[in-house]
């Protein structure tokens, strides 16, 4: 991809790019998407879409690593080693799911592609040794359950939510 300079053109077209993304992902739930109808969804050329990405695998990644890099935040801040405030990141997570599920949507339905778990895992784990001594099991499953949250349209409230995972990780550290 080519690191484009800051400009208010090249955000505006990121933001379209994004947008028919997720919309194509909720109409269709396809699970290949070709330049074509990403570039007629977006209203964007297709040398416009080629002048930053080289595939729409590109763009998913690029959208994947953007989230991961926001999500490290939080878990820097709630995870670090003189703070494991499980229930308070969880709830900072769940919020920040729940304020971009069509991105969350995307991530978990191209998952094969994006690697999005197995990236987020990589991080917990390098984040800190003492962090979760069971990190595996902890990422997978609480994927596999804030997966579910979101499909139900995130039905139940975050914090109940958060207090179960922050449970269920207390029980394996």
């Amino acid at each position: 991809m080519k690191n484009p300079a800051p400009d208010v053109r090249v955000d505006r077209t990121f933001r379209k790019l994004k947008l028919a993304l997720f919309s194509i992902i909720n109409e269709n739930n396809q699970e290949v998407i070709s330049v074509s109808l990403l570039c007629k969804k977006s209203g964007i050329s297709r040398s416009t879409f080629y002048d930053y990405f080289h595939s729409v695998q590109e763009l998913l990644d690029y959208f994947t690593d953007q989230c991961i890099r926001d999500l490290q935040g939080g878990i820097k801040a709630f995870l670090c080693p003189e703070n494991r405030n499980y229930i308070d990141y969880y709830c900072w997570l769940l919020n920040y799911i729940e304020n971009n599920k069509n991105e969350f949507k995307c991530l978990y339905a191209f998952e094969k592609q994006t690697n999005f778990i197995s990236k987020t895992d990589v991080f917990f784990l390098g984040n800190s040794d003492q962090v979760c001594s069971r990190s595996r099991f902890c990422q997978y499953g609480a994927n596999a359950i804030i997966k579910a949250w979101l499909a139900s349209d995130c039905k139940e409230p975050a914090r109940e939510v958060a207090v179960f995972l922050a449970e269920t990780v207390r029980c394996l550290t």
